[in-house]
Formats: structure tokens, C-alpha cells, sequence
């Protein structure tokens, strides 16, 4: 798709440039996308019509839209976007809805607790910083009680404060600025991975003596007590389980569970493992054991 600038579409429609910004801060320039600093619009998009009239004479029927906006879709993945930036939580809620999405918006911490306890998403987009609290902090709270796979926002590039969200429960990051199709990917490839949840058979389950997974559910549970692990924890325990007894490279570890090629990014992977193996020692015989062998991989074992 072709884009121009703020200014070139305030010269095509014949208005400010001001208002071209009022109208982007509103959310009523469909497409529009914010890769940087800078907005980018559509070439083709149209004039937005002025509604200020018909927002006046309708009251009603606005709050009744948000009343239908909000109500549960059970069809649908649902994502739950929390981010302060009104421009871009409204850019990506548009943007995840046009792909099939239900989609829950917070701008606060505050707000993304309420839907938490009304509601369970399937996918989390979680800013890191609110203006009530850190979105880190937020994922350790419910990082026990939900199996969404956590994908932090953030403006942040330093490695340790990566390492530290992935420490926290998260399963994923997205630096800020990123484009709207490498979001959607993400999005998309952990639903693939989470499962879509809804009437089904009933739960399959996979048992290796004191350890038990519910692949339906997304749960593993050790000696009967919920392990509450995140969600690419169970995709490794559960992919360590399927290759018992055979060494993985960590590449090949890391496609399967992140779905994409690691381009040297090992601290992720070695992260989930390191916690994966501490909650695997709670188990009082010692039983399953991630060994990490030298220039070649993980080995899962299971003593019978």
C-alpha cells in the first residue's frame, strides 16, 4: 500500500495540517499507520466526513455501539490490548479486529484488571509502561491464573529489561516502533500456539508418572498441583515430552515453540528452560531432569 505524509494529505483534502492530526488522534483516518515518529496515511484514503453534527443529535446510538462492541464473541480469539498511547491503541484495536480478532482495549492497569476478572484472553498485548504501574508488574500478578500467551510492548532495547519481562511470565516482546504486520504475525502465531478454546471433545492429557499436561486446556500439572506455567513453558515441557530421550538443538527448540527462526536471540529460550526446570524441581523424587548438552541441545528425561 502507497502512503504520504500528513502534510500531503492536508494539501489533497484542502485543510490544516492541524486538523489532519485531530482527525489521526480520533482514530477517523482508516489505515493509518504510525512505523515512527511520523504519521503515514493511505494514499487513496478519503476525506473523513465531518460527523461533530451528527454526533450531537446522536448520543444514543454511539453509546449503544460500544455497549455491542463490548459484548463477548465466543467465535472469536480474543485479544486483550492494554496500551496508554490512545492513537495507537485504537490503530491496533481497528487493525486486530479487520483480522478476526475480538478485541478488549485498556489504557490503564486499572482497566486491564477489570476485563481480567470478567474475562479470559487468548492473547495479552501488554505495554510496559501505565500511567498506574508497570505492565511487568501486572504479569506477575496474573501470570498464575492465566494461560494467555503475554506479549509485551515496549520502547525499551535493553537486553536485561527483556530478560526481565520474560523472567516475569511474559512469552514474548515487540519493540516500539514496530509496523503493524509484524504485530499481526505475532499475534497470529501465538494464537496458533495457545489454541482456540470453545466446545470440543473432552480434554486430552498426557501423563509421564507424576506429571500430567492437559493439551486442551494448556495445563500442566505435577503431583496434582497446577504447575501454572506460562504458555511457551508448556509448549517446551510439552515438545521435551514428545522427544523424550533425544537431544534437540536449540534452534530446533526455538522454531517449534516460537514459531520463527531464533536469529541468535538463545536468552529467550534459555530463560523459559531455566524456569521450566525450576518448577519441574518440585518435584520430591527429582524425576524429570532438562539437561543442557555442550554444542548440542536439550535432552528431557523422565525416570519410569
Amino acid at each position: 500500500m502507497d502512503y504520504i505524509t500528513v502534510r500531503q494529505a492536508a494539501e489533497k483534502w484542502g485543510i490544516k495540517i492541524r486538523q489532519v492530526q485531530n482527525l489521526l488522534k480520533m482514530g477517523r483516518i482508516p489505515g493509518a499507520v504510525q512505523p515512527a515518529r511520523d504519521w503515514l496515511i493511505p494514499k487513496d484514503a478519503a476525506k473523513p466526513a465531518d460527523e461533530r453534527r451528527n454526533n450531537r443529535r446522536q448520543p444514543k446510538k454511539a453509546s449503544r455501539w460500544r455497549a455491542k462492541a463490548a459484548a463477548p464473541t465466543p467465535d472469536k480469539n480474543l485479544i486483550l490490548l492494554v496500551e496508554d498511547n490512545k492513537h495507537l491503541n485504537e490503530i491496533n484495536r481497528r487493525n486486530l479486529q479487520s483480522a478476526g480478532y475480538e478485541v478488549l482495549t485498556a489504557l490503564n492497569l486499572a482497566q486491564a484488571r477489570e476485563h481480567l476478572r470478567r474475562r479470559d484472553p487468548d492473547v495479552i498485548l501488554l505495554d510496559v509502561f501505565l500511567p498506574d504501574g508497570s505492565g511487568m508488574d501486572l504479569c506477575r500478578e496474573i501470570r498464575a491464573r492465566t494461560a494467555a500467551h503475554i506479549l509485551f510492548l515496549t520502547s525499551l532495547d535493553e537486553h536485561s529489561e527483556k530478560i526481565k519481562g520474560l523472567d516475569m511470565g511474559g512469552d514474548d516482546y515487540i519493540t516500539k516502533p514496530y509496523k503493524l504486520d509484524e504485530l499481526l504475525s505475532r499475534v497470529g502465531a501465538a494464537v496458533r500456539r495457545h489454541g482456540m478454546r470453545g466446545p470440543g471433545p473432552a480434554a486430552e492429557t498426557v501423563t509421564r508418572g507424576a506429571l500430567t499436561l492437559n493439551i486442551v486446556l494448556k495445563r500442566a500439572y505435577l503431583g496434582g498441583a497446577d504447575m501454572a506455567l506460562a504458555s511457551k513453558e508448556f509448549e517446551l515441557l510439552y515438545l521435551f515430552i514428545k522427544n523424550e530421550g533425544q537431544i534437540l538443538s536449540a534452534d530446533e527448540v526455538y522454531k517449534a515453540v516460537w514459531v520463527q527462526p531464533s536469529i541468535g536471540d538463545a536468552n529467550a529460550l534459555r530463560v523459559a528452560v531455566s524456569r521450566l526446570r525450576k518448577k519441574l524441581e518440585a518435584d520430591e523424587n527429582g524425576a524429570f531432569i532438562i539437561e543442557s548438552v555442550r554444542n548440542e541441545g536439550y535432552l528431557f528425561t523422565a525416570a519410569s
